[in-house]
C-alpha cells in the first residue's frame, strides 16, 4: 500500500516535472528570439545612423 502511494507520488512529481521543464524551455525560447530580435534592430539602427551622419550630416547620439 505504501509503496504504490509512493510510485504514485512519483509519477504525479516526474509530470510536474515534465511540465516545469517545457515551460521553462519556452521561456528560454522566447527570451532567446527576443534577444536576437533586438540584436538585428539594433543594427538596423546603426545603419540608419551611419547613412544619416555620411549623408546628411546628421549626427545623432544615444546614450550607453
Amino acid at each position: 500500500v505504501i509503496e504504490k502511494k509512493i510510485d504514485d507520488m512519483e509519477i504525479r512529481f516526474n509530470q510536474k516535472l515534465d511540465a516545469l521543464m517545457t515551460t521553462l524551455d519556452n521561456f528560454l525560447k522566447r527570451l532567446t528570439d527576443w534577444e536576437q530580435e533586438f540584436n538585428i534592430l539594433k543594427y538596423k539602427v546603426d545603419l540608419i545612423k551611419t547613412t544619416l551622419k555620411e549623408k546628411f550630416d546628421i549626427d545623432i547620439r544615444t546614450g550607453a
